[in-house]
């Protein structure tokens, strides 16, 4: 396990999850309910996405033994 890919795997949600709030906040501060819920659930899934990504890299370099 390399200390970047664990730092990515606990940093993504930490500091996608203000700006998909903020984000959400400003839209609906625009009156477009249905267009935020949109755009907050794909940034949400893109950060989740992500966040695998990282602990997938993690995981096999676990099970590879290269920690």
């Amino acid at each position: 396990m390399t200390t970047t890919t664990f730092v990515y795997t606990l940093a993504i949600p930490l500091l996608t999850s203000p700006l998909i709030y903020l984000v959400g906040r400003l839209i609906d501060r625009a009156g477009k309910p249905k267009v935020r819920s949109l755009v907050v659930r794909f940034m949400a899934l893109i950060a989740l996405l992500a966040a695998w990504i990282s602990y997938s890299i993690d995981f096999s370099n676990f099970n590879n033994n290269e920690i």
